[in-house]
């Protein structure tokens, strides 16, 4: 999940504000999510038949129980509304009469559902890396299949247009390309070196994590020009751009608590998951028709969700902060976890609010670690003094 910060005004002389953070309910020092076998995750290798479905269902039908078991009372109830409650309950704490608030990502829904519950309680409000509250879980996923579709595109139109022709002479040829071989690997997976099959999964997972820096795209088309010949070594040793960096005991410990507490959550907010083996495999091979290489790795992620042991609580729909406070909205122009699109969506749905716009690539465009003076400054304007930008008003850099 990413980071969710209220800003509490000052009247200290000197003094604009402080930053409060705090850890959502089953995360951290909220008291967490415990999962001992692990959380429910999609299958290695999506399957194809009822009899492999059958079995991942019931893998992730045990994990999600010990889980329950293990977490006691909370488990029930980490869906988005009662964390919006729990930031009232913060608000009211630290004896502010409004909630200032910057939500990134899941932050931007949890805002939103705020917004819903308390409008006459919102003051300066940013969202930043947008969710689309109207869109269901499938609708967003295949937003996520789309997503990486697009970015294949681009990688293949870059490819072509530097008169690189080792994947093919045109961008449509080049996708055509992948998504032959994936099928090849469907039927007869490689071996890498240490004896792990290579399989069209092991593609998609691959694709997805390379196409997303653009820096690592020649050393990803050598890859795929050795991996088309049967040498699959450049898979296991492919750094995209991480400079092979481990992370820090402290990232390890967050990506765990995400791991653990993000199905909890979204599994009591969405109510579209697939509910059977039989329904998940005919979901899968509609995501596969739209994206070859995508779609059936994406849909599977639903699992989680497909196998909770208790029944969703969240709502599905447009919500139009009547009453509230204006929003202020803030998305790159390619974003590959929250579209664009996204954004664009809950600025017509909402009563008031502005759109500001960063070109370029990323997810969370304001104070991130690629800073962009306009888009600072735009968003400092808005918390410190109250100014907001234009009703959609761009930053080029």
């Amino acid at each position: 999940m990413k980071r969710s910060v209220l800003v509490r005004r000052r009247r200290q002389r000197g003094c604009r504000g402080d930053l409060v953070g705090f850890d959502p309910r089953g995360i951290a020092g909220s008291g967490q999510i415990r999962c001992p076998n692990g959380a429910p995750e999609e299958p290695e290798n999506p399957p194809r038949s009822e009899a492999e479905a059958e079995k991942a269902f019931a893998d992730a039908t045990q994990r999600a129980r010990a889980c329950q078991r293990a977490s006691g009372a909370v488990f029930a109830h980490m869906d988005s509304v009662s964390v919006a409650r729990d930031l009232d309950v913060l608000r009211t704490v630290l004896g502010d009469a409004k909630l200032n608030y910057t939500g990134v990502s899941y932050g931007t829904f949890l805002g939103q559902q705020y917004m819903k519950l308390f409008p006459e309680k919102v003051g300066r409000m940013v969202l930043d890396g947008v969710v689309n509250p109207a869109a269901d879980m499938q609708q967003v996923t295949l937003l996520d299949v789309k997503t990486s579709e697009d970015a294949l595109r681009r990688y293949a139109r870059d490819l072509v247009a530097r008169g690189d022709d080792r994947l093919g002479d045109t961008a449509g040829e080049v996708v055509l390309r992948l998504a032959r071989f994936a099928k090849e690997l469907e039927r007869k997976p490689l071996q890498a070196a240490d004896g792990a099959d290579i399989t069209d999964a092991t593609l998609s997972g691959f694709l997805r994590t390379a196409l997303n820096d653009e820096e690592s795209w020649q050393r990803l088309t050598n890859a795929l020009v050795a991996a088309l010949d049967g040498d699959v070594s450049a898979f296991e040793h492919f750094d995209s751009g991480t400079g092979g960096a481990r992370p820090t005991p402290q990232e390890e410990q967050a990506e765990k608590d995400t791991s653990l507490s993000m199905p909890a959550v979204l599994c009591l907010d969405s109510p579209s998951a697939p509910k059977s083996p039989k329904e998940m495999l005919h979901t899968a091979d509609a995501f596969a028709d739209q994206s070859p290489l995508f779609g059936r790795i994406f849909a599977w992620q639903m699992i989680d969700c497909a196998t909770w042991p208790l029944a969703p609580t969240g709502v599905v729909g447009p919500i139009k902060g009547s009453g509230a406070a204006p929003v202020l909205l803030v998305s790159y122009t390619d974003d590959p976890r929250t579209p664009l699109t996204n954004a664009q969506a809950v600025h017509r749905q909402l009563d008031d609010s502005s759109l500001l716009v960063r070109k370029g690539r990323g997810h969370g465009a304001y104070a991130s670690e690629n800073p962009s003076t306009c888009t600072d400054r735009a968003v400092d304007r808005y918390l410190v003094g109250g100014k907001l930008p234009d009703k959609v008003a761009n930053c080029l850099s």
